[in-house]
């Protein structure tokens, strides 16, 4: 076991698994580089909580990887994609607290968007977690994001999941968001082309 992994799932039957797929092979190449362990689950994480709740499974998996003893982990949505190789991940993770990009204003008003949460394994994290969890299921249409943002997260740089349309410009992202796009074949789409010109 390394000291972090870098965590990634989608519910099955719900469209996602295209996008994982597309970036599967690059994020363990980059994790074996990079000496981090990588999760990544085609399934369902509980039977208990339907996917039409919101990314919920991401804190269960988050927990799991808290309570194996991982120092980092690194949780990025399917839509997301490592665009610099040579950065380490455990940069993003603050000292203290979960670690989120801002988004600039949109629908909600500025936010924290947890499509991409940045760790370290403390006791304040681990109880941050579970706060959280004992929130399910929160209120649509956020359900966990909202949560997310009401305690225990603080704002990181927006190369740690950059999304052009959301954040404040930057020339050195490494991390790449396609939350802004909201359908799945449009998302797709922007991946492949970036990834293209990764290669």
């Amino acid at each position: 076991m390394n000291d972090a992994v870098v965590i990634q799932q989608v519910h099955p039957g719900k469209g996602m698994e295209p996008l994982l797929m597309l970036v599967h092979s690059r994020h363990v190449s980059y994790c074996t580089v990079h000496e981090m362990d990588y999760w990544c689950f085609y399934s369902d994480v509980t039977s208990t909580w339907p996917p039409e709740n919101g990314g919920w499974a991401k804190l269960l998996l988050i927990r799991k990887a808290l309570q194996a003893g991982y120092t980092f982990v690194i949780w990025l949505d399917a839509d997301t994609l490592i665009k610099d190789l040579t950065t380490d991940l455990r940069e993003g993770c603050p000292l203290e607290d979960v670690g989120a990009v801002e988004f600039i204003r949109n629908t909600w008003g500025i936010h924290r968007n947890v499509g991409a949460l940045y760790l370290r394994n403390t006791t304040r994290n681990n109880y941050t977690i579970d706060m959280w969890l004992s929130c399910y299921p929160g209120t649509p249409p956020q359900h966990e994001q909202a949560v997310c943002n009401e305690s225990g997260s603080v704002t990181i740089p927006p190369k740690w999941n950059y999304v052009a349309s959301r954040c404040t410009p930057v020339t050195d992202p490494v991390v790449l968001g396609f939350h802004d796009l909201r359908n799945i074949s449009d998302k797709l789409g922007a991946m492949k082309q970036e990834l293209a010109q990764c290669q």
